[in-house]
């Protein structure tokens, strides 16, 4: 029986995923005992870093996880012996890996740097930010946040105004849906304009020590940044919202989804004429398709999941 899906004895005797689930193995039973070997003896008063790296330790094994799986679909194969049928799957379970990867590396290495601070007695430097009379000296206030505030900027630019410039441009959309989104995602730059207004405050906590400009503009920056990011899906609910609201009474409404502009009236040929008259009311529902039928209990409703089209 072979290892690796969809692949020959050949292949499988090719692919170097022995290797990969030993290392895999290996290393998180060292890591894994290490740890332990850590945490219990102070499992009663364990510091910040005991409780990071006990938590980096579980990234690591969901990664080595996701490593041995992909070992299955074609990892440990030159790329031109990889089943193609499994390419997905593959490329799936690798950027379902990459968080944890990246977590775990910045995981481990913030422990070792508060194991050091702890070890050295340099936490008197960071009481020196809590209590001006402690002894030592702080970096200047702007030196510091400048290059964070700019780095926020730039990245705040890339997504909101370029990323989706690059994803949309080839979308088969009318122009006036493509710039909806456009307009949609670009309303995050609100959050660059909140972080400029907010560099502009450094000068004033250096000089003057107040930095309430500055944790004022933080906090818009930080809940317009949450709002504007919802946008484009409050606003697809919207025409779902509004068709609710425009059915007859006694009618229920089942949203499925996008798609070609149905009218009313068309869906309800074979119900009455009394009926008809107040269906042809409506106007066209654009971007849903909407499935409207006679309620024959109108105490009831059906499942808010099913009128969201969820299922």
């Amino acid at each position: 029986m072979v290892w690796v899906k969809h692949a020959s004895d050949q292949v499988d005797q090719e692919s170097r995923w022995r290797t990969i689930v030993a290392v895999s193995m290996a290393t998180t039973v060292i890591a894994f005992a290490m740890v332990v070997g850590r945490v219990w003896p102070r499992r009663w008063s364990m510091k910040a870093e005991e409780w990071i790296i006990s938590t980096t330790l579980v990234f690591s094994v969901i990664y080595k996880i996701l490593c041995v799986l992909q070992t299955r679909y074609g990892l440990g194969l030159p790329p031109n012996l990889r089943p193609l049928e499994d390419k997905a799957m593959l490329t799936k379970l690798s950027y379902v890996g990459k968080p944890f990867y990246q977590f775990g590396i910045a995981g481990f290495k913030l422990s070792l740097c508060l194991t050091f601070l702890r070890l050295t007695k340099y936490t008197g430097l960071l009481q020196k930010n809590f209590h001006s009379s402690h002894p030592g000296r702080c970096l200047p206030f702007a030196a510091v946040n400048y290059p964070m505030a700019s780095i926020t900027i730039l990245f705040d630019i890339l997504i909101f105004a370029m990323l989706p410039y690059l994803l949309f441009r080839n979308l088969q959309l009318e122009q006036r849906r493509k710039a909806t989104l456009y307009i949609s995602f670009a309303l995050g730059l609100l959050t660059t304009v909140f972080s400029i207004i907010r560099i502009t405050y450094f000068p004033v906590v250096s000089t003057k020590g107040d930095n309430s400009d500055v944790v004022m503009y933080g906090t818009l920056e930080f809940k317009f940044g949450i709002a504007t990011s919802c946008v484009p899906f409050v606003r697809a609910q919207l025409p779902s919202a509004r068709s609710v609201r425009q059915t007859p009474k006694g009618y229920k409404t089942h949203v499925t989804g996008p798609d070609p502009a149905i009218e009313l009236k068309d869906v309800c040929k074979s119900d009455s004429d009394s009926q008809k008259g107040l269906v042809e009311e409506n106007a066209s529902i654009r971007s849903t398709h909407t499935i409207v039928h006679r309620s024959t209990n109108s105490g009831t409703s059906p499942p808010y999941g099913k009128v969201m089209g969820w299922s």
